[in-house]
């Protein structure tokens, strides 16, 4: 992990951080350049070489100058600005760096602008190498030195060339050698002294591997005050990197000093994955001397920038690799779909045709479509028409037969009591006369009631029923239910014993319920015996109210109880006209 943050950014450090004349040559001339697309291009290298030294001032630079180039649609200045956005979000943000990285590298490959093409895909391969994923990083780095040696200019070359003997540990010691001189004399042959500073910190590094640690050490502390010269803060801390790991485990003081050291210029100087990096290895060394006050406080420091870099990452749920992949796969969607319009176009033209040669055979098959949908519409309408038919018809047989159920016992009565008036005139007194003909009346009022209530059931049903409760007293709902059972009642005996309280109260539909109480107490009242009771009383079951009817009839078999709730069962009708 050390060693892959040490190379990281290697391609911002080797080209973006310019001597501060060159910045503020750029800053003085241009308020003075008028033409546009030279100003973007001012713009867009301010911002470039201003990435490391103040990031917030690069970004409004580089974003200032995208604005400009896509309103002049100049695309080497949008591209220019996507590269610098890359470079400021490298350890940042992964997904938008790739985003970036990958639409600078479509422009500069559009407008064929190798310089920038090649710059690119070395800050892709070490976005790569910030994911770990170095096969694909060392892919991108080995195209980016395959085009480097192409250019007129090499000065990108020289970059290249730092990058690959920082990263490739398989390089023979021979092959080093050439590869370092090549690109250190590109460097002098351009009097780059920030090239020239980083090959010489490479010098140190090479020596140290090879065994010379003292020499490699040196060269690197004598470099030390030379960034600060320069104002090169990202080289400062590579340098403070390379010495701590050699120094720690000969001369652990003077490297712990080197550590606190770069731990707070890379605070200072806002390099939040170097922090990261400085804090882990304080913490490890004193771990490592079961220091734990010491190595708690460097832990924080870890969790808290990893805890911010890892909501960032949650929220884009990204791969860079994979991103890629994804923006190849969609560029090859969009030439598919490109093909498939074009085939498209072909089989329409085709299609014209072929249906102006069959006009006549379509007419034919849409006329018949449409008379079999006519059909269907007027079979599905018939069978809609019957169902209706037969629903109406099961209501009305339900009809008759509580017709014939309720109003057959208050006519009997009422006949039964004319037949007595009119052939027996003597065997009732005057008294008892009139109170007949009192029962008579009531008797009269209370079928008309009946009568009125199944018309407006008659009526709900054709407009359409539906059921609305409305409080009830129930005490006197089943008194009027039995009112015309009073006359058979009396004549066999039988007494109704009506318990539940008179202030009780329930909600549901009234002529719904006097039909169900009445039936009820009829059926009660045919087959109770002479001189028999009919109990009725409620009780709470389940928080419902239960009304029972009870009596010492002979009851109902079990094939008769299963079809007490078939409407369409015509042994209602047969039931009905046996009683």
């Amino acid at each position: 992990m050390k060693n892959l943050l040490i190379a990281v950014f290697l391609l911002i450090a080797h080209h973006t951080l310019a001597q501060l004349k060159e910045i503020r040559n750029i800053q003085h001339k241009l308020p003075f350049i008028k033409n546009e697309k030279a100003r973007i291009d001012a713009l867009n290298q301010l911002a470039f070489f201003m990435q490391l030294k103040s990031p917030d001032s690069s970004y409004h630079l580089a974003n200032e100058a995208r604005e400009l180039a896509t309103k002049l649609k100049y695309k080497k200045g949008m591209a220019d600005a996507y590269k610098t956005f890359g470079g400021l979000l490298l350890d940042q943000n992964s997904y938008l760096c790739a985003r970036y990285l990958h639409d600078a590298l479509d422009l500069y490959r559009e407008i064929g602008f190798k310089q920038g093409e090649a710059m690119t895909l070395m800050n892709i391969s070490n976005l790569l190498y910030v994911d770990r994923d170095s096969t694909h990083a060392r892919a991108y780095l080995m195209q980016a030195y395959r085009l480097g040696q192409t250019l007129k200019k090499d000065s990108v070359l020289a970059i290249i060339l730092i990058n690959m003997l920082y990263r490739d540990t398989c390089i023979q010691c021979a092959h080093m050698d050439i590869q370092f001189k090549k690109g250190l004399a590109i460097a002098q042959k351009y009097h780059d002294e920030r090239m020239i500073l980083s090959y010489q910190q490479l010098q140190g590094y090479i020596l140290w591997n090879r065994g010379d640690c003292a020499k490699g050490v040196k060269i690197l502390e004598n470099e030390l005050p030379l960034c600060d010269s320069t104002g090169d803060e990202f080289e400062k801390m590579n340098i403070y990197q390379r010495l701590c790991d050699w120094l720690i485990d000969k001369q652990p003081d003077k490297a712990l000093y080197y550590y606190r050291q770069a731990l707070s210029e890379a605070d200072r100087y806002k390099f939040p994955l170097r922090s990261i990096v400085f804090a882990g290895s304080l913490y490890d060394y004193y771990r490592s001397k079961n220091n734990s006050k010491e190595a708690l406080k460097y832990a924080a420091i870890i969790m808290d920038a990893d805890h911010k870099k890892e909501q960032e990452l949650k929220k884009y749920n990204f791969n860079t690799i994979g991103f890629i992949i994804r923006d190849t796969d969609l560029k090859l969607a969009v030439e598919r779909e490109r093909a498939a319009d074009r085939l498209l176009v072909f089989f329409i033209i085709l299609s014209i045709l072929v249906l102006v040669l069959l006009f006549v055979v379509y007419r034919s098959f849409r006329i018949s479509k449409k008379y079999a949908l006519l059909q269907a519409e007027l079979k599905e309408r018939t069978q809609a028409r019957n169902l209706e038919l037969e629903q109406w018809n099961d209501f009305y047989d339900m009809l008759l037969s509580v017709l014939a159920h309720d109003l057959r016992q208050p006519f009997s009565s009422i006949i039964m009591t004319t037949d007595l008036l009119n052939f027996k005139k003597n065997i009732f007194s005057e008294q008892e006369l009139v109170k007949t003909i009192r029962e008579l009346k009531d008797t009269a009022e209370q079928s008309i009631e009946l009568l009125h209530g199944i018309l407006c059931w008659i009526k709900a049903r054709k407009t359409g029923f539906q059921y609305k409760t409305q409080p009830l007293l129930l005490y006197d709902l089943i008194n009027e239910a039995n009112s015309l059972c009073l006359f058979d009642q009396r004549k066999e005996n039988i007494r109704l014993i009506n318990e539940i309280p008179k202030k009780q109260i329930i909600h549901a539909h009234e002529q719904m319920l006097l039909f169900i109480c009445r039936n009820i107490l009829s059926n009660a009242t045919k087959y109770t015996m002479p001189g028999g009771r009919i109990r009725v009383y409620t009780f709470l079951s389940a928080n419902k109210t239960v009304v029972a009817f009870e009596d010492k009839g002979k009851g109902m078999s079990s094939e008769e109880i299963s079809k007490l709730f078939s409407i369409s069962d015509k042994t209602i009708l047969e039931n009905a006209a046996v009683q």
